[in-house]
């Protein structure tokens, strides 16, 4: 295959592909299988312990994704297959059936833990009755539950219905149309004693409306259903003509044909499974953003604290103003977030985000072979790093190599004519000007960072001289590195 590569004109010099992978192509599930099986690999070691992972597919190749992450995570790791309703309208494209879903793949790492889908509003009576439990006796206190029966005494017999047999345990009265005793109940209760005292203290409203005395309960507030395997708008999920029109509200052009984007209420309810407001989003195949979109949304909505990370290649657009997909999405963060705090006005949203792409070192290559050298290549070696890269690129790589969160936060500050920049409130401060005066080391080890990181290359012989003498005075804990 390398090979092949080589000489085919199918992949350019960095090994990206140069063409679609459409199904005429004879290796098309070979080469789908391929690109798809690494990224996998990565997202199980990148996953949480209590995380799960959302994959969408279509009907092309959900057969080989399912044994593809059954393999990687685990047959016992699988969730669910969900079926996403994407259209409403479906084209008359297929001979045999019109498609309308899409699915989505459910898989854990260990344990994501209880599952959520929508919570019940809106109030209804629920019967507390239930065939197949044993039989039990409740205790309803008076004080707490209504009736709708009119002013009248009962002897404790049986009552109920032809489908439960209830028994009253003690003679009661309604006067003025309520109970005037706590009623005794014998029958097959969902609950039981402990469990209705709890409800009461939660506001749980209880009614035994008439002579079947068979009881009823209403919440203020329900718990969260399991979540169905089908999604659609009585989900409050919308499909992709919502997608797009969403994308095109945001922008004043029409573009999103092109992306396929997916609705930011898709990826919401999926984010929303998992009670979880202080998480991070990965996102392989980020597109237009959507999954940032959705994330900045349920945070100003609840609250919450979820990070998210998008990825994606730098493809081409059509689009005289966006050259790339990734900077469609880069637009897209920055409106979304706009509307958001305005939709949200009381939200302490923070919709900031950082853009990183993919580079080479910004160390030159100073390994040669003896001959390669010359005068004018050490001249070129007077500094070890590349020209073209300015601080924050320095900076990034030495946040990386030190193991610092990129979402870190970094100010700028002016040092006797230098520029320094302070991470995380000063846990790794750096310089890497021209000239760096002794006056700016000291005033950096006067502020005790934990990390220090200066240019080698970039130090006058005095400053370098009195280096560590500096840091050994003022702050000798600090960990110093010179690039």
């Amino acid at each position: 295959m390398e090979d092949y590569k080589e000489v085919s004109g199918d992949f350019d010099e960095e090994g990206n592909r140069l063409f679609k992978n459409t199904d005429s192509n004879g290796r098309f599930h070979t080469d789908w299988l391929n690109m798809m099986y690494p990224r996998l690999k990565l997202a199980r070691d990148l996953l949480s312990d209590d995380g799960i992972i959302f994959i969408s597919i279509d009907d092309h190749e959900v057969s080989n994704l399912k044994k593809m992450c059954d393999e990687v995570f685990g047959e016992s790791k699988f969730v669910e297959i969900f079926c996403w309703q994407k259209t409403s309208t479906p084209p008359n494209l297929s001979y045999k059936t019109k498609k309308s879903v899409e699915y989505i793949l459910a898989y854990e790492k260990q344990n994501c833990g209880k599952l959520e889908g929508l919570i019940k509003y809106s109030k209804s009576t629920n019967g507390l009755m239930n065939q197949s439990n044993n039989v039990g006796i409740l205790q309803f206190p008076h004080e707490y539950t209504e009736t709708s029966m009119h002013d009248q005494k009962f002897k404790s017999v049986k009552y109920g219905t032809k489908s439960y047999d209830i028994e009253l345990m003690n003679d009661i009265e309604i006067k003025d149309g309520k109970f005037t005793t706590d009623v005794i109940l014998k029958g097959k209760f969902k609950w039981n004693q402990n469990y209705l005292n709890e409800q009461v203290k939660n506001g749980t409203k209880l009614y035994i409306k008439t002579k079947a005395f068979s009881p009823s309960y209403d919440k203020e507030e329900y718990d969260p259903e399991k979540p169905w395997n089908i999604i659609d708008k009585s989900f409050g999920v919308g499909t992709n003509v919502n997608a797009s029109d969403e994308l095109d509200n945001l922008f004043t052009i029409n573009f999103s044909e092109n992306l396929y984007p997916k609705p930011s209420s898709l990826i919401s309810y999926l984010i929303s499974m998992l009670d979880m407001k202080d998480s991070i989003i990965l996102d392989f195949f980020s597109g237009s953003a959507t999954t940032a979109h959705a994330a900045m949304e349920l945070n100003a909505k609840d609250n919450g604290n979820r990070k998210y990370i998008m990825v994606q290649l730098p493809e081409k657009t059509d689009n005289d103003k966006f050259e790339t997909i990734c900077e469609i999405g880069k637009a897209r963060i920055r409106r979304a977030g706009k509307k958001i705090k305005e939709d949200y006005p009381e939200s302490k949203l923070d919709d900031g985000f950082r853009v990183l792409r993919v580079d080479s070192s910004n160390m030159k290559d100073v390994y040669h072979k003896p001959e390669a050298y010359s005068q004018s290549l050490l001249d070129k070696l007077e500094s070890n790093i590349k020209g073209d890269r300015n601080e924050e690129d320095l900076l990034f790589q030495v946040m990386l190599s030190l193991g610092v969160d990129l979402s870190s936060k970094i100010e700028k500050e002016k040092i006797s004519d230098n520029k320094v920049l302070i991470v995380e409130d000063g846990f790794l401060i750096s310089c890497f000007d021209e000239e760096i005066s002794e006056e700016t080391v000291e005033s950096i080890a006067k502020k005790q960072p934990y990390y220090a990181v200066f240019s080698e290359g970039k130090m006058s012989d005095s400053t370098l001289a009195n280096f560590e003498q500096i840091f050994d005075t003022y702050s000798p804990t600090t960990i110093r590195k010179v690039i």
